[in-house]
């Protein structure tokens, strides 16, 4: 995955920091520019909404809330780069 991309993709402007601010902005970005697709509804099929379903289905680790903000964030953006 290319980073610079991604963030791209989702209109983030500015550099990414690893701090609760820019996790806001990173969510907010891709919620608003990545619409949630599922056909599933239509389908009458269960949506499953855990946390390992989420993570297959994204590709994002998902973290408990007491996970430190700026680690988190360092994580994510090393993992991302990890995948260019």
């Amino acid at each position: 995955m290319n980073v610079n991309k991604y963030l791209e993709r989702i209109n983030f402007k500015g550099d990414p920091k690893p701090d609760l601010n820019t996790l806001r902005r990173l969510q907010e970005n891709h919620l608003y520019n990545i619409p949630f697709e599922n056909l599933d509804i239509h389908y009458k099929k269960k949506i499953n909404t855990g946390i390992l379903s989420l993570q297959n289905k994204t590709g994002l680790i998902i973290v408990a809330p007491s996970f430190p903000t700026e680690q988190f964030i360092t994580s994510f953006l090393e993992g991302l780069n990890g995948l260019e």
